[in-house]
């Protein structure tokens, strides 16, 4: 029988939970001893605040106010979520940033693992921890043809390195 773990990114309109929402959700189910993607999730979701994305938001996530307009509310999309993620074990990069944005748009307590805590604790030494410094240190390629869900490739990647 395949273990499945789910593997958690989402792109937000800023770094703190106050006055900022989620506007894009992506999700990989990953069979965890292969490491075979089975399933993806990726959804643009309007937050209820703020209205309007900042310029700085739209430079580094590539999403716009445009995009924004049709997508469904983080209610509708996270509900989504839920439902692909079906009770599996869910990991994420740096998860106590996305636990604090899910828990304030959910009345769920998100229970996420952090991949982040893992690398530090494995490559203790290294210059920083930004996701392409580690992929670059386990001598990893980002796939640029993935678009915005290499970030969600490249976590799975580094958890498959780290842990196995």
């Amino acid at each position: 029988m395949t273990q499945k773990i789910v593997i958690l990114d989402i792109e937000t309109s800023g770094v703190e939970p106050a006055g900022n929402g989620i506007i894009e959700i992506r999700a990989l189910v990953v069979d965890k001893a292969t490491g075979k993607v089975l399933d993806t999730l990726q959804l643009l979701t309007k937050p209820k605040s703020p209205n309007k994305l900042s310029k700085i938001a739209k430079e580094l996530t590539g999403i716009t106010d445009s995009m924004l307009e049709v997508a469904p509310s983080n209610e509708i999309a996270l509900k989504q979520l839920e439902e692909f993620i079906a009770n599996q074990t869910v990991w994420a990069y740096n998860a106590p940033f996305l636990v604090a944005f899910l828990n304030k748009s959910t009345k769920r307590d998100w229970v996420i693992k952090d991949i982040l805590s893992e690398v530090k604790s494995k490559l203790p030494t290294l210059k920083n921890y930004l996701l392409l410094t580690v992929a670059q240190h386990l001598n990893l390629t980002p796939n640029d043809h993935l678009g915005r869900m290499k970030d969600c490739h490249v976590t799975k990647d580094i958890l498959q390195k780290i842990i196995t």
